[in-house]
């Protein structure tokens, strides 16, 4: 009798993991195809782009993650964070949509003053998740080549810190390129940390 039960549950193992790696890899090949369609699209033409693309029937995690990317570069953090929040419930291997929902939402409130570095809110969020790890699935790390393409974060920067690039403002960037001994204190989770022997 037990046989019968393992079979069912080993059955039903397979099917749940096929269906699983069906899904990841749709959502990988609609992510290179969107990916792509960011590098090939002149940027003052993404904004346009990107919002076509969430009219389709179920727009893919990365059409809505590369919508915020956008939007924020448009200077439009607000529309940004929702659509980073859709991203994030889409696709959980997009830790960083839910990082920067948060973020900017923060960013935006009331009580900030209107100067407070967005880097800082990056940080702040960052430990305040528990310090998720950033940028290693396989559609985060396609989407961030993307991003990256016409302005490469320098080398030192954790995966906060590349995140935190591709997000900030050039007058914000000048904090990356400063050697980390330099950099305010809250900047050290946006630098790795050499190994101590």
């Amino acid at each position: 009798m037990w046989y019968g039960a393992l079979a069912v549950a080993l059955a039903t193992l397979i099917i749940v993991t096929a269906v699983e790696w069906r899904r990841a890899r749709r959502l990988f090949r609609q992510t290179q195809r969107l990916s792509e369609q960011w590098r090939l699209t002149d940027p003052a033409a993404r904004l346009h782009l990107f919002r076509d693309a969430l009219h389709t029937a179920a727009p893919p995690p990365a059409a809505w993650y590369l919508a915020g990317w956008a939007h924020l570069r448009a200077d439009s953090p607000e529309a940004a964070a929702r659509l980073f929040g859709m991203a994030a419930h889409g696709d959980a291997d997009l830790p960083s949509a839910a990082l920067l929902t948060f973020a900017l939402l923060k960013q935006a409130a009331d009580d900030q003053p209107p100067d407070a570095p967005l880097l800082r809110q990056f940080v702040t969020t960052w430990e305040e998740m528990r310090r998720p790890r950033l940028g290693r699935s396989r559609n985060e790390t396609l989407i961030w080549a993307a991003l990256a393409e016409r302005c490469a974060p320098p080398p030192g920067l954790s995966d906060l810190g590349r995140l935190a690039w591709l997000a900030a403002d050039p007058a914000e960037r000048i904090i990356l390129l400063s050697p980390p001994d330099s950099a305010p204190r809250w900047t050290r989770p946006l630098f790795h940390t050499p190994p101590t022997h």
